[in-house]
């Protein structure tokens, strides 16, 4: 399956800072688990995810960026800002106890001690990824490392504003 990875920036971009296919390396990709794809449009991959579920939660504004020897529309930029943040929180608190739930009922020693069991695998994956969702939207920014949208939420404060500055697609 495919989804996208947005980089983030504390301040727009310039035309210095163009972001192409060589920006991340295989490596880096790689060692997340993810199977790069390729630089994708970012005015179609912003409107996309946050037109819909995510527009509660994140305010966004297109600003139109044509630089002279870059014209694309990838240089389309989404100044984000994080509202809502409780709201948001509220959903993935309600998820995780969910699962935690699921995950206490089921659990006994023996299928703990069961490396084998199946179930015990998967309701632990499915708890991990209420809080770091890897196969779904991640961010990328200068703080170092790709996070989910719950990860960003938790560590965004109120008035952060990021600039979307280009979409990655992968497969996970």
């Amino acid at each position: 399956m495919h989804s996208t990875i947005f980089v983030l920036n504390d301040n727009p971009i310039s035309e210095n800072d163009v972001i192409d296919d060589d920006y991340f390396s295989v490596s880096q990709i790689e060692r997340q688990g993810y199977d790069y794809c390729g630089v994708t449009n970012l005015e179609y991959e912003a409107r996309d995810y946050f037109s819909g579920y995510y527009s509660d939660f994140f305010q966004t504004e297109i600003m139109k960026t044509e630089y002279e020897d870059y014209p694309e529309d990838n240089f389309v930029q989404y100044k984000m800002t994080i509202k809502n943040r409780e709201k948001f929180m509220k959903g993935v608190y309600k998820r995780y106890r969910k699962a935690l739930k699921e995950f206490s009922n089921a659990l006994t020693l023996e299928k703990l001690l069961d490396s084998e069991d199946r179930d015990i695998h998967y309701l632990l994956y499915k708890l991990q990824c209420v809080m770091d969702d890897t196969c779904a939207l991640q961010f990328y920014s200068d703080y170092g490392d790709f996070e989910s949208p719950e990860q960003l939420m938790r560590r965004c404060k109120d008035g952060d504003v990021y600039y979307i500055v280009a979409a990655f697609d992968y497969h996970f």
